[in-house]
């Protein structure tokens, strides 16, 4: 029996990072809302198994955004209503658990166009104005230069908390609090998990 998503046994944290950084978003935006990360989970589609096989096997934020755009994103108690009347869904089926009007064809909504400095913007054009993204004031996304501080730094100033994969180690499962040190993560650089990064900080040496 498959764990519900969000549980323990669910690699769902991709879903979870970007429905939160959204989340962050709307509310600096003055438009609060609460977005499901389990539509995320069983409706976003991953043929080419990009950061796993999809739902609980893991995806990846662009998989994300890309749906999104495509189909918005309910709040968690509309997501689960729709859900309560899916009749005849079977395991075979690895969208067995999105209703049919929340499905999508494919998992591409935009076309990125690369800046000058290794970014690559994502943005809905007037010919797909139609999709659903709009709905909840979405329009685009942004994919920053890989391993490069500056930008990260640059977009949590000017635009809110982001989406990040890391490198978890076993530092991870002790942290309780502070800032993260690079003690923490996994010595071979395997990005392995995904969280919300919401600010950046230097760590206070001991005082003798």
């Amino acid at each position: 029996m498959r764990a519900a998503p969000g549980s323990a046994d669910c690699g769902s944290c991709w879903a979870h990072a970007a429905t939160m950084a959204m989340r962050a978003r709307a509310e600096i935006k003055g438009l609060p809302a609460e977005f499901s990360a389990e539509q995320l989970v069983a409706c976003t589609p991953n043929p080419h198994k990009c950061g796993g096989t999809g739902g609980c096997d893991g995806a990846t934020a662009e998989l994300a955004y890309e749906y999104v755009l495509q189909r918005g994103l309910a709040k968690p108690q509309h997501f689960f209503m729709q859900k309560s009347m899916l009749s005849g869904a079977t395991g075979d089926d690895p969208m067995s658990g999105c209703p049919a009007s929340l499905r999508v064809q494919s998992e591409v909504a935009t076309k990125g166009v690369l800046g000058i400095d290794g970014s690559e913007v994502h943005l809905l054009g007037t010919s797909e104005s139609e999709l659903m993204g709009m709905t909840i004031g979405m329009r685009g996304w942004t994919k920053l230069p890989e391993n490069r501080e500056e930008p990260i730094m640059r977009s949590l100033m000017m635009d809110g908390p982001l989406y990040v994969a890391v490198a978890v180690g076993e530092h991870w499962h002790y942290y309780s609090g502070g800032v993260m040190t690079q003690e923490g993560c996994d010595t071979r650089n395997v990005i392995n998990h995904a969280v919300t990064l919401f600010a950046w900080g230097v760590k206070e040496k001991s005082r003798i």
